[in-house]
C-alpha cells in the first residue's frame, strides 16, 4: 500500500487528506495525470468527485426504488382490502339467502 498525502500535493488552500491506496491504483492514477499532462491532486479530486457522484445517483435511484415499492404496496394492500371486502359481502349474502331459504322450509323436512 501506498500512502498519497494530499498535503504533498495540495495548492495553497484546502484541506488535507491522506489516501491509502494500493500501488495498483496510485499507478493507475499517475498514469493517467502523466497521460493528460496534468497533476496528480487534480486527477485524485476529479476520481472522487466522479465517486460522489455516483454515489449521488444511487442514493437518488435507490430513493425511487423505495417510492416505486411503497406504491407497489400501498396498490397491492388496497387491491386485497377491496377482494376481501367482497368476499366478506357476498358470504354475509350467500348466508342470509340460505338462512331465508332454511326459514321457508316447513318443520321436520329435509
Amino acid at each position: 500500500m501506498s500512502d498519497a498525502s494530499a498535503s504533498m500535493l495540495k495548492k495553497s488552500s484546502g484541506a488535507r487528506i491522506t489516501l491509502r491506496l494500493s500501488e495498483r491504483e496510485l499507478s493507475a492514477l499517475k498514469d493517467l495525470a502523466e497521460a493528460r499532462d496534468e497533476d496528480l491532486t487534480s486527477i485524485i479530486r476529479e476520481a472522487i468527485g466522479a465517486y460522489l457522484n455516483r454515489e449521488k445517483d444511487e442514493a437518488a435511484h435507490r430513493a425511487e426504488h423505495q417510492r416505486l415499492a411503497a406504491e407497489v404496496a400501498a396498490g397491492v394492500k388496497r387491491e386485497a382490502d377491496r377482494v376481501i371486502e367482497r368476499h366478506e359481502q357476498t358470504t354475509r349474502a350467500l348466508i342470509e339467502a340460505l338462512n331465508e331459504h332454511l326459514a321457508g322450509k316447513p318443520a321436520g323436512k329435509p
